[in-house]
């Protein structure tokens, strides 16, 4: 059988189905990997009218032996078997991440006393997670600020123990509450995880306002060392809340994502609106082959990088509508468990955000393109106005 009779024959038994494509050149590797809520139309649609094709597609239709598709019960299941297809063939005419590591999440384990840790995958064990960061400096100085403040056990016990022991070092020095001495309850336990897990997702005014509401509760009962390690808290806090700029009135979570391209070479800015407040930046270089549009950039960025994200928030902030932005909706909803909003503002402060991260994307693109001598003197003003905000 030729390669031309094996694709007509593959074409006829595609299902009108959701589901992910694998497109495979003669020697059967695999150069494309692509997802369709309707897989009969949308893979028909490469052969069908090669002159509306852009010329990266038109190479791509060109070097394709054999196709072959797997069905999925929803188009939701599709983004991830795309996403963990991609990760593993790294088809040279997809846009993917660039980097090959794993980034780190912070893990809060689901024990009745949970640890924190620093994991390079997640699982579905009822943990919750944070991440994925690319700035790993970063994510340890947000841990160690956690541990400091909310002094939660890194020992592998499993707690709770039948026989309390001895507290270790870690409590005596204000680290650990000491779960395995049965100095602490579950339930105040779980405050402090809790303060941390706030901590972690950048709400620190919420946190704030919290600590405060249990800081009077506890001086009205006459509870003054817990009213002081609580007052301490909060001032430690305040001092983190006025570095963040106040980037929104509302208090809206939002992720802002600016995009920059130059020749086959991307990057992605994300911006973690918190509580109306700036509370970080990741920055994702991409491989993105035959020059693609800065939609088709933004689609595959989104698809990839949520399909890892452990948080998805109620509105996602763009320069430009993505290529199937509704598809794009409909699954970050899904993830959230209720809608989520995907956005191109045209005019005010959040048009100024996403112009903000388009700008760092830009800059990080070409440091990232330079050698370190960019790095100084030719920063640009839009990474000194962040430095400034997140310093």
């Amino acid at each position: 059988m030729t390669n031309s009779d094996r694709l007509a024959e593959r074409l006829a038994q595609l299902p009108a189905a959701p589901g992910v494509y694998l497109m495979r050149d003669a020697r059967g590797k695999v150069i494309y990997v692509g997802k369709a809520a309707v897989l009969r139309n949308r893979v028909r649609s490469y052969f069908h009218a090669p002159s509306g094709l852009s010329e990266k597609t038109r190479r791509l239709v060109a070097e394709i032996a054999d196709l072959e598709v797997i069905q999925t019960a929803t188009e939701a299941e599709a983004f991830l078997l795309e996403d963990a297809l991609i990760k593993k063939y790294q088809p040279r005419f997809n846009i993917r991440l660039r980097d090959d590591k794993r980034y780190p999440y912070l893990k809060i384990t689901a024990e009745p006393f949970p640890r924190v840790m620093i994991v390079r995958r997640r699982a579905r064990d009822g943990a919750r997670y944070f991440g994925p960061y690319t700035n790993t400096k970063a994510m340890r100085a947000t841990l160690k600020l956690a541990q400091k403040l909310f002094p939660i056990r890194t020992c592998n016990l499993a707690l709770p123990l039948k026989n309390p022991r001895r507290p270790c070092l870690n409590y005596h020095i204000g680290r650990c509450l000491a779960p395995c001495a049965g100095l602490v309850s579950q339930e105040e336990y779980g405050r402090a995880v809790d303060g941390a897990a706030m901590l972690f997702e950048g709400r620190i005014s919420g946190l704030v306002q919290s600590l405060r509401a249990r800081m009077r509760d506890a001086a009205d009962r006459e509870q003054f060392e817990l009213a002081a390690r609580l007052r301490d808290q909060i001032f430690a806090l305040n001092r983190a809340l006025e570095r963040q700029s106040v980037a929104l009135p509302d208090t809206v979570d939002r992720d802002v994502i600016g995009i920059a391209i130059d020749g086959e070479s991307a990057c992605a800015q994300v911006f973690f609106v918190r509580g109306g407040r700036l509370s970080g930046r990741e920055t994702f270089h991409l491989r993105a082959p035959g020059t693609p549009s800065e939609a088709e950039v933004l689609s595959a960025f989104l698809s990839q990088y949520y399909a890892a994200a452990a948080v998805v928030p109620k509105e996602v902030l763009l320069p430009v509508a993505p290529d199937d932005a509704d598809e794009i909706a409909d699954w970050l909803s899904s993830l959230r468990g209720n809608k989520v909003r995907l956005k191109v503002p045209q005019r005010g402060e959040k048009r100024r955000l996403v112009a903000l991260a388009c700008d760092n994307a830009r800059y990080s693109l070409k440091r990232e393109g330079a050698a370190a001598a960019l790095v100084g003197e030719e920063a640009s003003d839009a990474l000194a106005e962040l430095a400034e905000v997140l310093s």
